[in-house]
């Protein structure tokens, strides 16, 4: 499952620790798109020795996304009524969580 960069960063902080590991590594910097660019601002608020970070079309609020999808889905003849899409996202958080 994705849980749209909220678990993803502990993967992160599994491949920094490695990377840390080796003893070959000694800056590490951050580039993400998307998800990524959201997993990355989410993990490098954690970990301050991140040197630098490269960030492309990040999202940071599921909701506007959400919205954003649904108006673009528009375009293509796809069309939901708003509350079904309050709904969708209250479904979405709330699973993400008991994840």
């Amino acid at each position: 499952y994705v849980s749209l960069g909220y678990f993803e960063r502990e993967d992160l902080m599994s491949v920094i620790a490695h990377l840390r590991s080796t003893d070959v590594v000694s800056t590490i910097a951050l580039w993400g798109r998307s998800m990524g660019a959201a997993t990355a601002l989410m993990y490098g608020d954690r970990d301050t020795s991140i040197a630098c970070m490269i960030l492309d079309s990040s999202f940071t609020d599921l909701t506007l996304l959400a919205e954003e999808r649904v108006e673009k889905g528009k375009d293509q003849g796809f069309s939901a009524p708003n509350f079904v899409v309050s709904f969708a996202i209250r479904c979405i958080q709330s699973s993400v969580k008991r994840q």
